[in-house]
């Protein structure tokens, strides 16, 4: 949102031109999109990891995993590069017993 102030004399006109372009978002994340911890011992952790690369040559893209119980992500949060990688660990840590979704 912008907010454009001019002072015109009265009968006066002034044309903005505005432009832009869309991008799709190139996003992959590999080597799977659903990892399954299996059974981990309370108190341990089991971890995966996971590679998210920016196939997009033009902007770079911004991440951010929410925090979800007995779940971890490292690096939470960050920042790719024009077609650059960012490997994240995911951990399953759980602090109690129970089936975790």
């Amino acid at each position: 949102m912008f907010n454009v102030f001019f002072l015109c004399l009265p009968g006066s006109t002034l044309e903005v031109a505005l432009t832009g372009t869309a991008l799709p978002v190139l996003v992959a994340i590999g080597p799977q999109q659903k990892y399954d911890f299996g059974e981990c011992p309370v108190n341990e952790h089991v971890d995966a990891l996971c590679t998210i690369r920016n196939e997009c040559n033009t902007l770079p893209i911004t991440y951010q995993f929410r925090r979800i119980a007995h779940f971890i992500a490292k690096p939470p949060h960050g920042k790719i590069q024009q077609s650059q990688t960012q490997d994240v660990v995911f951990s399953f840590a759980p602090n109690q017993v129970g089936k975790t979704y």
